[in-house]
């Protein structure tokens, strides 16, 4: 079964300055809601597509960032679908706003993800392996589609208060997907709707950014509206 709730209070990503029209980096983004900024560009040099946040029974849980490549090939009226392929480059990291139990964590993740039985079962099991008993609001979470000797998989890496990293790599047929899509919604409505409009937002300007337009793009391919925000829950007109 999907795990799904309402968000409550959504407000609009906050982004700094913009600087990917002007050929610089893509710009930090802060979730509004509570308050965790996220690199304007991931450690493997991937921008940042969007922020949202997973609310349950009126509270915060988490904040999450999608980082992905972006090509010109991709269509960007249905760019959910296009960043959900295992051969997307891309990144999904969750920073927690309040504590919760690592068996708590792994079965909200398990049970909002549809698919092979064994994939989800791999997943538990290392998620298990690499969390600690507690997760407190101090830690985070990088899940990065890889592709293992093995075959294709889900690179989980956990980040402690005091800098410690623990990683696992599961190898298993779909489980990039499956558990991009708990985010993406592609399949389904996904457990942050905010953060869909949000990648949905930014996208036109990363497009732009990547084609050398001076103007974001939008879904149609005529310039945006311009002075349209970026990395926000509003959609680009």
């Amino acid at each position: 079964m999907r795990a799904c709730c309402d968000i409550e209070g959504a407000a609009p990503a906050a982004a700094a300055e913009d600087n990917t029209l002007a050929g610089g980096p893509p710009a930090d983004m802060t979730e509004p809601s509570t308050g965790l900024t996220f690199p304007g560009e991931s450690p493997d040099g991937l921008p940042i597509l969007g922020v949202g946040v997973r609310s349950k029974f009126g509270f915060n849980v988490y904040a999450v960032g999608v980082y992905a490549k972006v090509d010109d090939a991709m269509n960007a009226g249905d760019i959910l679908a296009e960043l959900l392929p295992h051969n997307v480059d891309k990144e999904v990291v969750i920073k927690m706003a309040r504590g919760v139990g690592a068996e708590k964590m792994t079965s909200a993740l398990d049970e909002a993800m549809s698919g092979s039985a064994e994939a989800k079962e791999a997943f538990k099991k290392a998620m298990m392996e690499i969390s600690p008993s507690e997760i407190t609001d101090k830690h985070q979470m990088r899940f990065t589609s890889v592709t293992a000797e093995e075959g294709p998989g889900l690179k989980i890496e956990f980040s402690s208060p005091g800098g410690e990293l623990a990683e696992k790599t599961v190898a298993a047929e779909g489980l990039s997907e499956m558990f991009a899509d708990v985010f993406l919604g592609v399949k389904g409505t996904g457990v942050s709707p905010d953060l869909q409009d949000s990648i949905k937002a930014t996208f036109p300007r990363r497009l732009a950014a990547l084609s050398g337009a001076a103007e974001p793009i939008d879904v149609g391919g005529a310039p945006a509206k311009k002075g349209a925000c970026q990395g926000c829950a509003c959609s680009i007109q």
